[in-house]
């Protein structure tokens, strides 16, 4: 259970970050994947953090331009 609240409080920075300081997301990702490689050292664990980091990201990044549906 430990783990899931991890990644949710992962997923809940990356939240704030987006909110607060839009442009400080990727810096705020990039911080987490470092701690990730230098404090894990069991491989599932590693990709499934780095896996909700960058989802994450994707999701939240302010800068992603949505083509699907949209006239440019």
């Amino acid at each position: 259970m430990a783990i899931l609240f991890y990644q949710m409080f992962i997923v809940f920075t990356l939240l704030i970050t987006r909110l607060i300081a839009p442009r400080k997301l990727v810096l705020a990702a990039l911080l987490w994947t470092a701690l990730t490689v230098v404090n894990l050292f069991y491989p599932p664990l590693i990709i499934l953090q780095l896996a909700v980091i960058w989802i994450t990201f994707g999701l939240l990044n302010p800068n992603q331009k949505h083509t699907a549906g949209s006239q440019q």
